[in-house]
């Protein structure tokens, strides 16, 4: 298996940025991401770009299958109906 494909090192990025001692706001300064879309990605909300992975990963000087970029999460639906 190579560097590429794996994943056994790769943890989440607000994982990452506290071990670095890195806000969001420092993310965005470095990377041209907004942070409330570092928010959005790192919460699960929103699914990172292609750009956007290559853009943080430099800012936090790793690659970007270092990180575990997450899923998108369906919101919690608020209109439920209670049973």
């Amino acid at each position: 298996m190579d560097a590429q494909t794996d994943h056994t090192r790769a943890l989440p990025l607000k994982l990452h940025r506290a071990v670095l001692g890195v806000s969001q706001y420092v993310i965005q300064a470095k990377s041209g991401v907004f942070q409330s879309r570092i928010s959005l990605i790192e919460n699960g909300l929103a699914q990172p770009k292609e750009k956007e992975v290559a853009a943080i990963s430099k800012a936090l000087g790793l690659q970007p299958n270092y990180i575990a970029w997450p899923t998108m999460r369906r919101p919690i639906d608020t209109q439920e109906k209670a049973a």
